[in-house]
């Protein structure tokens, strides 16, 4: 199914809410990691008051830059469920591709408190760049059920074209 946003409608996730952040007021209990934040911009991740969510850009003044950072949560304790699952909403824009921006715009998953990163597939992404919300769907999580978990948003811009991604609504999800 076609939604009116664009991009396919993916199955929502099912199970009881574990940890849920609407970003509505800012970036709640998250952390910024900036891994490669260059000297003319003073932060890559930020939140956008006038849309209430969260923003990553590593574009500044008309031009492009090489960044890398993860907004990243506080623990999830997935501890006796047997499957888990993940969604939220985003924009994705001035990405040279929708393509691009799933290099570049990364879900990501950490067992070890933060120290190594897993991607994790997203199951919706828009059809085209713009600044209308679309739902990821269900984002299976159940290789980490059992588990204590930290989810990130990992944002990568390049000098050659940095897009702007935006999020909010994130739900983890767990079935016993």
């Amino acid at each position: 199914e076609i939604g009116s946003a664009g991009g396919d409608t993916p199955a929502p996730p099912t199970g009881t809410v574990v940890f849920t952040e609407t970003f509505a007021s800012g970036q709640g209990s998250f952390t910024i990691d900036n891994i490669k934040l260059p000297s003319e911009l003073t932060y890559v991740w930020n939140y956008d008051s006038r849309y209430s969510c969260m923003k990553a850009s590593a574009f500044l003044n008309n031009t492009n830059y090489d960044a890398d950072a993860r907004l990243v949560s506080p623990e999830i304790d997935l501890s006796g469920y047997t499957s888990a699952s993940a969604s939220f909403e985003q924009a994705l824009n001035f990405f040279s591709s929708t393509d691009q921006a799933k290099k570049e715009a990364l879900f990501e998953v950490s067992t070890d408190g933060g120290s190594t990163w897993s991607p994790v597939a997203i199951p919706g992404y828009p059809d085209s760049m713009s600044w209308t919300f679309v739902s990821t769907g269900a984002i299976d999580l159940s290789a980490y059920a059992g588990k204590k978990i930290k989810v990130a948003f990992h944002y990568i811009g390049t000098a050659a074209k940095s897009g702007t991604w935006e999020l909010n609504k994130l739900n983890v999800y767990g079935t016993k």
